[in-house]
């Protein structure tokens, strides 16, 4: 009866509700509520998702969801954390917008801003860009991105930002790179061409060479009749400022391109660029390399 107490005119075998309810063991159990993620038919239970497996404890008489297949989140607790017989159901993972790397044990994951997601998977957006799954946290991380784009994984206070992770492109014509996984995207110095992965200087014969301890080029050389400019105003190096500058022809000579500026041509003398030679035949002009 209602007290727990053996009621010989009460007994009867109850029918479990269709659509509402199920039992395991008729002799053991009680009819027990349908989970949110499963049919009942008032006997036995079967999930709503195919590919999901319902386990029986017999302890309780309850079924427990164990598995979910690819693309779908395990849900069996309540909002404070605590097992919930009823709530328990297979969500799908939404297509386009989230993934999911263990089904069983993971949470539904927000699409990375660099990545396409199916809903069980994770594919980065640009051709050659690695995602690596990461087990322990349950999420995918970009490894690497290919040449010409800057492997974004931080935010603005240099923290991990799963959702910001994106390959960016560096700008064609305005940026280069060096190593896509350490470095940033650099604005191109005035005296060379960049193609967003590559630098290659506008003069023939300059010589530029990847630092990779700062990420950047550094212009090292220039040709005959050129002066190396690396520094700005205040005499400090000028990355964006780089660039051979060509000596004046006919106004102007320059000894070593590397070291020397363009000097202005002595009124004694004619002057193509590189070098200098007296107007007077037979004069004698003999360079000093300690003045330039």
């Amino acid at each position: 009866n209602s007290l727990g107490a053996f009621s010989h005119d009460a007994q009867t075998c109850r029918p479990c509700v269709v659509g509402l309810e199920y039992i395991i063991d008729p002799n053991a159990h009680e009819c027990t509520q349908c989970p949110a993620g499963a049919v009942c038919d008032g006997s036995t239970l079967r999930g709503l998702v195919e590919g999901s497996v319902w386990m029986p404890d017999y302890s309780d008489g309850t079924y427990r969801l164990t598995g979910c297949p690819p693309g779908y989140m395990l849900l069996n607790t309540s909002s404070s954390g605590v097992f919930s017989h009823d709530v328990q159901m297979c969500r799908a993972c939404v297509v386009g917008l989230e993934y999911i790397v263990n089904p069983n044990r993971d949470q539904c994951t927000q699409c990375p801003v660099g990545a396409l997601c199916d809903g069980s998977q994770l594919e980065g957006s640009v051709p050659g860009s690695i995602w690596v799954p990461d087990y322990d946290a349950g999420i995918y991380r970009l490894a690497s991105c290919p040449p010409g784009h800057q492997r974004v994984v931080t935010n603005a206070q240099g923290e991990f930002a799963h959702d910001a992770q994106n390959c960016k492109p560096c700008v064609v014509g305005l940026e280069y790179i060096i190593d896509p996984n350490r470095d940033q995207c650099t604005p191109c110095p005035v005296g060379a061409v960049c193609s967003g992965s590559r630098l290659e200087g506008l003069v023939e014969g300059s010589v530029w060479v990847s630092d990779n301890a700062t990420g950047i080029y550094r212009l090292t050389s220039c040709p005959s009749g050129h002066q190396l400019l690396t520094t700005n105003a205040q005499g400090e190096f000028s990355h964006d400022d780089q660039t051979c500058r060509r000596c004046v022809s006919g106004l102007e000579y320059i000894l070593d391109p590397n070291r020397h500026h363009c000097m202005q041509c002595p009124a004694g003398a004619s002057c193509p660029g590189s070098t200098l030679q007296g107007l007077v035949q037979g004069s004698l002009w003999v360079p000093d390399y300690a003045a330039g």
